[in-house]
């Protein structure tokens, strides 16, 4: 199955075609046409084996996923967002070596196990602290090659945090999620695992009405750490999926968690992004300035 928008058909219809030597059975869905699914979708997926998601609609973190792949289905999310006009497919980052950015994950993984906190400060300001006690640490890097599996083209190391752990002070430089680019570094404060104050400023304006559109306060807390897989990616703002799989880069996940382990099920995830950050799990530092240290 193929789920898509209607914005985004010729890129449905291209993996359809490059799909076709491999099975005749393929589904292409309009997103956009199902009655009452945005908010419950039951049994949007039937009995695919497989399926790729490309909607605007975080289908990735939701219990249809979940429930689906749990079943046996594999799913690759591929988010289309774009904001300079290009398809996704146009982007450089996509030709990344898949074997590469998993390799690397790994390593990470190895270190992340071994401990259950981070700490992630920046020359910016950034001061950080997360928990995942008896959490599990995964990696996305575009491959879903077994039943069950979940990936996305977003090239990252990623941990469901603690959605009630996070604390400290974030200068927001690099991109705000489906927002984009920053005009200037906004600041934020965390405190129990949420977003207790924005900048008045134009920035924080912008962050206010997007958070806000959710409906939903869950959307304000933490819920995701990860750490960019890619070295093709460059955190420019034009493209969130770009923006988070950044090698020098590390972004917060907010919101919904349920496909990466966590227990939040809110109206929307979203994700910020910081530039050269220094991360330590525990006692071991894994980059400083956004150089991994591995």
């Amino acid at each position: 199955m193929i789920i898509h928008d209607d914005a985004y058909l010729p890129e449905a219809e291209a993996l359809s075609h490059y799909a076709s030597p491999i099975t005749s059975q393929i589904k292409l869905v309009n997103f956009d046409q199902l009655p009452d699914l945005n908010h419950h979708l039951i049994g949007i997926f039937g009995k695919a084996d497989a399926a790729v998601g490309l909607t605007d609609y975080s289908l990735l973190t939701t219990n249809a996923v979940v429930k689906a792949v749990a079943n046996g289905m594999r799913y690759l999310s591929i988010p289309p967002i774009t904001l300079d006009g290009r398809s996704i497919f146009a982007y450089d980052f996509i030709q990344e070596d898949l074997v590469w950015a998993r390799t690397l994950g790994h390593q990470i993984l190895d270190i992340a196990e071994k401990t259950d906190n981070i700490h992630v400060t920046t020359a910016a300001g950034t001061d950080l602290t997360f928990r995942y006690h008896n959490r599990k640490p995964g990696i996305m890097s575009g491959v879903t090659d077994h039943s069950g599996a979940v990936g996305s083209a977003s090239f990252e190391f990623y941990i469901p945090i603690e959605e009630d752990q996070t604390a400290g002070t974030l200068i927001l430089d690099g991109a705000m999620g489906q927002l984009g680019h920053l005009s200037q570094p906004l600041k934020l404060t965390y405190q129990n695992g949420k977003i207790t104050s924005i900048d008045n400023d134009l920035e924080g304006e912008r962050m206010r009405a997007y958070i806000d559109s959710f409906n939903d306060q869950r959307t304000l807390h933490a819920s995701e750490f990860g750490i960019g897989l890619n070295r093709l990616a460059h955190c420019l703002g034009r493209c969130y999926i770009e923006d988070e799989s950044a090698l020098s880069t590390c972004h917060i996940g907010h919101g919904r968690n349920l496909t990466l382990g966590g227990v939040l099920d809110a109206e929307g995830h979203y994700d910020l992004v910081m530039l050269k950050p220094t991360i330590r799990f525990g006692s071991r530092t894994v980059m400083v300035d956004g150089t991994l240290t591995l």
